[in-house]
């Protein structure tokens, strides 16, 4: 099953593997995009949620999935801010500040965070 195949997993726990690791690689396109500095993509356009394949699980299916509240609400708040913040970035990185821009996608970074606690709260379905 690819990372973008969210149509016929056969258990919970295989669409959330699956859309963590669509995460996973959306977030290595924009670290690659941030690093060679140009990009497909508009700093607006990566700021919308519903963007990824993951925004839009989350937006189709992901109540059927996780009937809790308190955690769709996790989820969605981490995801809108991982977002924001890799948007941010990108509009680093297209305005010519390199070094700024790989140290906002960096490990330990606040983005890099964002993604690590958005994997957690998946999992925690």
């Amino acid at each position: 099953m690819s990372a973008n195949d969210f149509t016929h997993p056969i258990d919970k726990a295989q669409r959330v593997q699956a859309a963590i690791e669509s995460h996973f690689a959306w977030f290595d396109r924009i670290k690659q995009t941030i690093t060679s500095g140009t990009s497909e993509f508009t700093p607006a356009e990566v700021a919308v949620t519903e963007t990824c394949d993951l925004g839009h699980w989350l937006q189709e299916s992901f109540r059927s999935y996780c009937p809790d509240p308190a955690v769709m609400a996790a989820i969605e708040r981490v995801h809108h801010e991982f977002h924001l913040r890799a948007s941010a970035a990108l509009d680093i990185a297209l305005r010519g500040d390199n070094s700024t821009a790989c140290r906002a996608i960096a490990l330990g970074s606040e983005l890099s965070n964002l993604s690590g606690k958005l994997v957690v709260l998946l999992r925690s379905m």
